[in-house]
This record gives structure tokens, sequence and C-alpha cells, in this order.
């Protein structure tokens, strides 16, 4: 290695602040025994030197063709501008060279740049200095010249004004009106008997405009702030958004939700508490309503019934049991739901006194879903599942077209339907009996003498029957197999 124009002592440099560094360097590699120039191109070269080993920003930093330059195969000439350092304070550096080549990299050189202090300064020394405006954040900002500049002369930081907000904190609204929100992070909408909303609204705040939109039935809104990062007069007022001064606006919501109100200084509530909705009819489940029927209920929320004292309930166009939708009602005896598809998480859980339960399109259940019910002996349903032997269940009526899997015994209550148990009875088409009698596990469950297996056609007219197969349509007519 060759160097010029400064001292070094092993790896410690000093060099005079605003001067020229110049140094070079070769890099060697061994072919039979004797040291040749590297002809290859490198991938990269560095000169970085930093104030301390973790900072982000660079005091300088050269590169190939930006103060590198290569001279001949495996030479390279390393220079430092005077403008490098003239603005830098005197004192001590890290620096180090790096080279990068066929996907390796190498520390070839690193220690101290030591800069003195320089004497004589002359015309333009100075180099070419930028002035700046920043606006107060709530955040660090760290301002530097842009390229092309040698540093800053001036940095000028524009005035808080004097009723500048920084929204925190949330705010619980229990009932429909207008609230004043301007110093809350987010608003808790909850009015009682609300609509439960779905999906997301996305708002786009300029700075010379509101985009009002109807927010109905939505489950949150997503609010997106485009606007200057400046200040004039005209922002007093203003919140920080973004790492700008953006005006509050008010809003109107309909659906019970949590809103972020850091750009609303009037949030209007006006929740429907009519029409029939799932959240609606469950303030209406207290102990006094016994009996209930509706055709506009199609999905029964989570919690939406749990611990009521509702005797029987009637949801004939109802697809889906939220989670605890339906548990712990002690007292319901009759459930009409034959269009339910699915029986989320703890859905009938403890519903104790039911004892029959049709749900012949159902094609999903889920844990605890029929948990605890201590009494249910007749079950229709279109799939199985491990939860069912948590019932004792010894009626089990499968309409569907094709074989139901049963993916293991132990999914049917063993004292039941067991090699010993008392004995179930499996109702399925006609024309599906040989079939159920020769499929996986099924043919093991109704191996055992006291279980049996019969065709719910002949049934349906048998007035003898075990069961009634009338107590699951209110016009005594089949449901059609899916």
């Amino acid at each position: 290695m060759t160097r010029t124009n400064f001292k070094m002592e092993d790896e410690y440099i000093k060099m005079v602040r605003g001067d020229t560094l110049a140094f070079g360097i070769e890099i060697l590699i061994d072919e039979n025994d004797e040291a040749v120039p590297f002809a290859d191109e490198l991938d990269s070269i560095y000169f970085t030197c930093k104030q301390n080993y973790t900072d982000q920003i660079n005091a300088f930093q050269k590169s190939l063709d930006n103060g590198i330059t290569k001279i001949d195969d495996g030479q390279y000439v390393v220079r430092v501008a005077p403008s490098d350092t003239k603005s830098m304070e005197a004192g001590k550096y890290f620096y180090d060279l790096q080279i990068s080549v066929n996907g390796d990299v190498f520390t070839v050189l690193k220690g101290i740049l030591e800069l003195e202090h320089d004497v004589t300064i002359t015309e333009g020394d100075s180099g070419s200095m930028q002035s700046k405006t920043v606006t107060p954040t709530t955040s660090i900002q760290i301002v530097i010249a842009d390229d092309g500049y040698d540093g800053l002369s001036q940095v000028t930081v524009n005035a808080i004004p004097s009723d500048y907000i920084i929204p925190s904190g949330s705010k619980n609204i229990t009932t429909n009106g207008t609230h004043d929100v301007k110093n809350y992070e987010n608003a808790v909408v909850n009015v009682e008997g609300g609509v439960t909303p779905t999906g997301t609204k996305s708002l786009t705040i300029t700075r010379n405009a509101t985009t009002v939109t109807d927010v109905y039935n939505y489950a949150e809104v997503s609010v997106t702030t485009n606007v200057p990062n400046s200040y004039t007069s005209l922002d007093e007022g203003k919140v920080v958004s973004s790492g700008a001064l953006v005006s509050q606006t008010s809003q109107t919501v309909t659906e019970n939700d949590t809103y972020d109100t850091t750009l609303i200084d009037e949030l209007t509530v006006n929740v429907p508490t009519g029409g029939g909705g799932v959240d609606t009819l469950a303030a209406r489940c207290n102990g006094t309503l016994t009996t209930y029927s509706s055709d506009a209920i199609t999905t029964v929320a989570n919690y939406a019934f749990t611990g009521s004292g509702i005797q029987s309930l009637e949801l004939p166009n109802c697809t889906e049991i939220g989670s605890n939708g339906l548990r712990g009602l002690t007292a319901l005896t009759d459930l009409k739901i034959h269009n339910v598809t699915k029986l989320s998480t703890d859905a009938l859980n403890g519903s104790s006194a039911l004892t029959v339960l049709a749900i012949p399109k159902c094609t999903s259940m889920t844990t605890r879903s029929l948990n605890s019910n201590t009494n249910l002996h007749t079950l229709e349903t279109g799939v199985l599942h491990s939860v069912i032997a948590s019932a004792p269940i010894a009626t089990l009526i499968l309409r569907k077209s094709s074989v139901v899997e049963l993916t293991a015994t132990t999914y049917l209550k063993s004292d039941i339907w067991g090699s010993s148990g008392t004995g179930g009875t499996l109702y399925v088409p006609s024309d599906l009996v040989s079939s159920y009698q020769s499929a996986t596990n099924w043919s093991t469950i109704l191996g055992y003498a006291n279980n049996k297996i019969k065709s719910i056609e002949s049934t349906h007219t048998d007035q003898t029957a075990p069961i009634d197969l009338t107590l699951y349509y209110a016009d005594g007519t089949l449901i059609p197999t899916t």
C-alpha cells in the first residue's frame, strides 16, 4: 500500500481539517507463490468515516467514481476532498476501507482518523451551503443538507400553534347524538341495540376538502391523510398527522365500533336501534320473554341470546349460530333452526333442557358447540363432529344423499353406541342403508347388537316409529337433501 499527504502510525491517520487526503492501495493475489495485481473488477469499494461506530449518518463516504479511482489492475487511489472535512469538528473519528468482490466482503483497513485544527481559511472555503425550514412534529427529525450541498447555513423551525393538539386516549360513547372528541385519539361507539358492523370503509381527507361518505354497516373506517408538510397562519387549530398539520372535521357514524378520531373534532352517533336485528333481539331476551319467531334473522350474533330465559325459538331463515349465540339457554325446549349450516364455538353449550335438535343442512361444527347438552337425545345433522360425543344422542338422523363420514367411532357416545352400550338408532335414506353398513367406522358401530339402522322413508309413514320426523318441519314434508 502507498500513501501520501498524511501521517500514519499503524492504522492511525492524522490530517488537517479542510486539507486533501490522498492515498493509494494495491490489491494483490497469490498466483503460483507470486503476488500479482488483482485484475478483476471490484463489486464495490468504500472509504467511510463516522464520529461513532453506531452512527446511522456518515461524516463522509467515498466510493468508486466518487473519490475513489481505479488507475490500473488492482490499483486504486482514494481522495478525500477539502469540502469533505472542512465543516467537521476537529477531533477523532472512526474509519474503514471495505471492498466487495464476487459477493465476498473484506475490510482491508480500519482505525482512527484524527482531524487537527486548520489555521488558514481561504475565500470560498465555506462551500455550497443550504438553508432549510422544517415543521415541528411529535417525532424526532434529523435535518441534513441535500445532495450537492456541503452543509447547512441555517435551519428555521416553524412555531407550534398556541392551540396545538395531540389527540390521545379513548372516549366511550353509548348514546346517539353529537359528541366532542377533539382531544381523543379514538372513540368507542357502543349504543345498546345497535347493528353489528362488518367490513372496512376507506376515507381520504385532504387539506382543502372534507370527504363525506356513507359508512353504514362497516366495522371500521380507514382514514388516509394527504396534506402538504408545511405550516402557515391558516394552520392554527390543526392536529398533527403524518408529519403535517391537518384540520379536524365532523363525522356521523351509524354502527357500534371503535373509530379513529385523530382528525375528527365532532362525532355524531346515530346507531339504529330497531328493525329486528340480532343485537336488538338479544336486548329483548330477558326473563319475561319465553317465545320468539322471526323470518328476518339469518345470523345469530356472538352472545346474542346468551343466558336468556327463552323457551321456544323459531328462526327458519337462520344459517349460522355465532360463538356463544345460544349458550346457557336452560329453559329452551323447542328450537327450530333447520336451515343452519354452521355452529360456531360454544353455540349451544349448556342449553341443557333441549332434547331434540334438527340441523339437516349443517356442514360445520366447532369446539364445544354442543357441550353440556345433557338431555339432547335426538339429533338430525348433515355433518358429524367429535363434539356430539358430549351429548347423550341415541337417535341420529342423516338425511344427506351421500354417506356422512364418521371419522372415528368415538364421535358417538360409547355408553350408548359402544359394544356394550344401551343402543342407538341411525335413520338414513333407504338407498344408503347398505352403504352405511359397509362404510368405514359405521360398519363397526352398526355391527354392535344393540345398535339399529332404519330408513327415513319407512319411518316417516310409520306412526309407531320412535320419532316423528314432522317435529323438524312446520308442514311435515321432507327437506330437500343437499
